[in-house]
């Protein structure tokens, strides 16, 4: 009996200690990687400037296999430097999706190209580049992988590309098993004090971001789909009374119509409550918000995290996201 009356005192600690662990406090703590010493270089056609770009048939050809001027730039437009790689097991088919949002403030090659060094570690089947065009290109360029840009975003792939119709593409995963990949990518002016968060909230019903929204869900034709968006705005689901102080019980238009177009989105099918998992993507000021999203149809979504990436989090205050998806 002593011992139990001994250890109360320190769990009601631990306990009140958890409680009182914030966003903010979280975000305080990051502690990112200090990278010195010469960059290697990544970028895929500066590294074979010298003998040739590969083309699909296996030659060579000598001019960067995106145009200098994007507007001449279609959709979709195609960059294959390398064969597929092998398909997944078609038993038991996970597949790995990860969302880097650029953001629409112009970067150098140098700061994406560090960008995408520090997230080098981590293997994905597919990464979706969002943000500016002129930011997706240079970022398919400084991976030097397969890449498809796409009206909303540009995907990077290792699984074999099948078709696409511009607005979305499609993957074989498996034997007799593909997935649809489509994106979006909005500029958002989230604010960085609570005093602006009515003002913002005004203009969201405004912008006319949800059809756009829809008119690239609705050409999704596949059963087994994935949607990545970068959003103007938050989640239906994430404004709650009892999350972050400033919110109150809120709708917006983009989350609320894909909800009930039966897409699901698969941080919240992943975690617990927006009340202990906000998964934050962007901060600004004393503002925490999720405004990168992965949505699914036809597939399971089985673990997704928001974590923070050097050169985005610690310049931009944008974290990547990261999620592993079953496709039946």
């Amino acid at each position: 009996m002593k011992r139990i009356l001994t250890v109360l005192p320190i769990v009601l600690v631990l306990l009140s200690s958890c409680i009182s662990y914030t966003v903010e406090m979280g975000y305080s703590r990051i502690d990112l990687p200090d990278e010195t010493g010469p960059k290697k270089e990544t970028r895929y056609r500066l590294i074979q400037a010298a003998e040739g770009y590969p083309s699909e048939d296996g030659t060579l050809y000598e001019e960067p296999p995106y145009p200098d001027d994007l507007s001449a730039i279609s959709f979709p437009y195609l960059y294959m430097p390398h064969n597929a790689g092998p398909l997944k097991d078609s038993r038991i088919t996970e597949i790995t999706i990860m969302a880097v949002p650029l953001g629409h403030e112009e970067l150098r090659e140098e700061e994406i190209s560090s960008i995408l060094s520090s997230l080098s570690d981590i293997e994905a089947d597919f990464i979706i580049l969002t943000g500016s065009l002129e930011n997706q290109v240079l970022g398919a360029e400084a991976a030097g992988i397969n890449a498809v840009t796409l009206e909303g975003g540009t995907v990077l792939f290792s699984l074999p590309y099948s078709s696409s119709d511009g607005k979305s593409a499609v993957f074989t995963v498996a034997n007799g098993k593909d997935v649809e990949i489509a994106a979006a990518s909005f500029d958002n002016a989230m604010p960085s004090s609570p005093a602006d968060i009515p003002a913002w909230t005004e203009e969201i019903g405004k912008s006319g971001d949800a059809a756009k929204v829809r008119m690239i869900a609705s050409s999704m034709t596949d059963k087994e789909s994935i949607l990545v968006i970068s959003s103007s705005e938050p989640s239906t689901l994430d404004w709650t009374m009892l999350t972050l102080r400033y919110r109150g019980e809120k709708n917006f238009p983009i989350s609320d119509m894909l909800l009930s177009s039966g897409w699901t989105d698969a941080y919240r099918a992943t975690h617990f409550s927006p009340e202990t998992d906000s998964g934050a993507t962007r901060v600004n000021g004393s503002l925490y918000e999720r405004m990168d999203f992965i949505y699914t149809k036809g597939v399971m979504p089985s673990w997704m995290i928001a974590f923070p990436v050097k050169g985005l989090t610690d310049a931009k205050g944008i974290s990547a996201i990261l999620a592993d998806i079953i496709v039946p």
